[in-house]
């Protein structure tokens, strides 16, 4: 019996969702940036990237990014892309959003494939991965509270992706990574 209790917690998330998503509506496609989202499979040398209908690619439109690779005319997600497309369409994206387990360093990354560091976000220090607030077993709360909030994911997307609008902005998920020398 509290679904009147939900019901006034989903407008609030939808309104806030909206209210976030209204500060990118105008900004022209030349001042959006090109957004690398990717799972990288700890199993496989593929990728996922997500299609402009997926939840992850609305986010980033909303957020006033454009999608690398995937777009408007890809709307499903792409399965089992390799480095090499990804390395062809992809390595002059602005942001890399990673979304890796247990990568928690620029470092950690290039462990996985020195060619990272060739990316355009990797050398201007524009990557991100969603770990922001994992607690001390290693659950992540974006896949707990962001799922059911996406409002807060897309604040912290639209932070990211322009930080003029969102100057004092702190972040729920995601957190930029960083050099482990830089870390010390």
């Amino acid at each position: 019996n509290a679904e009147g209790a939900a019901s006034e917690r989903f407008t609030t998330i939808e309104a806030n969702y909206i209210e976030i998503r209204e500060l990118t509506a105008e900004i022209p496609d030349d001042e959006r940036p090109t957004v690398l989202w990717n799972a990288i499979s700890p199993f496989s040398d593929t990728w996922g990237i997500p299609g402009a209908e997926t939840s992850a690619g609305q986010l980033i439109l909303d957020a006033g990014g454009n999608i690398a690779i995937g777009n408007e005319d890809s709307p499903e997600s792409v399965a089992f892309v390799s480095l090499e497309v990804v390395y062809e369409g992809a390595l002059a994206a602005d942001i890399w959003i990673t979304n890796l387990f247990n990568v928690t360093t620029i470092e950690d990354l290039l462990a996985i494939d020195a060619r990272y560091e060739d990316f355009d976000a990797v050398q201007n220090g524009n990557v991100w991965n969603n770990d922001n607030d994992v607690n001390e077993n290693g659950g992540n709360n974006y896949y707990e509270l962001g799922v059911v909030n996406p409002a807060l994911v897309l604040t912290d997307l639209t932070a990211i992706f322009h930080p003029e609008l969102l100057p004092e902005h702190e972040f729920n998920f995601f957190r930029p990574m960083t050099s482990a020398e830089a870390d010390e």
